[in-house]
């Protein structure tokens, strides 16, 4: 799942998080900008390697696919 979290920095962040089936979460990855910089889409994709993640940098006006190694 995706979320928005404020960190200790006080901004914003995107964060991406697997939940297993016995429902335990675990924070994968965090956009290491203010979430105003940049968003992860909700259309995640997860194999049994990694998880991929379409996301756009809000300052470039780029997208990407940013693959998260499990």
């Amino acid at each position: 799942m995706t979320s928005l979290q404020i960190f200790s920095d006080g901004v914003d962040h995107m964060t991406i998080w697997l939940v297993d089936a016995q429902g335990t979460a675990s924070m994968l990855a965090c956009s290491p900008g203010a979430a105003d910089r940049s968003w992860i889409e909700k259309g995640v994709a997860v194999t049994a390697d990694a998880v991929y993640v379409p996301a756009e940098n809000l300052s470039a006006s780029t997208w990407e696919i940013d693959r998260i190694a499990r």
